[in-house]
């Protein structure tokens, strides 16, 4: 003779079956806390619901990742809140001014320091090489050239 399942046993396994992510609108933030509207709702109005991540008023009107507490559709607890998908920009300067009396930056490989019409090219093997619009070149004192051959043009 097979046992009926008591309240508790239902209840437990309807909340198994609904512990999917629903995405949800945030309708308002009130003195009693937030307010959804979800696609499963049957009440026609929306339902208080608790969340896990701090909400602002000016969240209303944005689309929220909820489940349910047991599985019950009474209960809604927001669980985030669902980002606007924004392109990628262009890395932007992180560093923009470094004072010390000394830097020093080291690689195994090559470093290159490079703008839009401009690059300086420390090699692996020694060379150096500059590549530019246009070089200048000043000292204030001595300026010297030391090489076995010097070639200009």
């Amino acid at each position: 003779m097979r046992r009926q399942p008591d309240q508790k046993t239902t209840s437990l396994r309807n909340a198994r079956q609904r512990q999917e992510i629903i995405i949800g609108v945030l309708v308002k933030i009130d003195e009693s806390g937030p307010h959804v509207e979800f696609p499963t709702n049957v009440s026609g109005l929306p339902v208080a619901a608790r969340s896990t991540t701090s909400l602002q008023k000016s969240d209303a009107g944005r689309e929220v990742a909820m489940m349910f507490e047991f599985g019950d559709l009474t209960r809604p607890l927001i669980i985030g809140l669902i980002q606007p998908h924004r392109p990628l920009e262009p890395s932007k300067s992180v560093l923009s001014h470094i004072q010390a009396d000394r830097i020093v930056l080291e690689a195994n490989g090559d470093i290159v320091l490079k703008t839009k019409q401009a690059k300086l090219v420390l090699r692996e093997n020694g060379d150096i090489e500059i590549h530019g619009r246009r070089i200048v070149s000043r000292a204030r004192t001595l300026q010297k050239l030391l090489a076995p051959s010097l070639k200009l043009n």
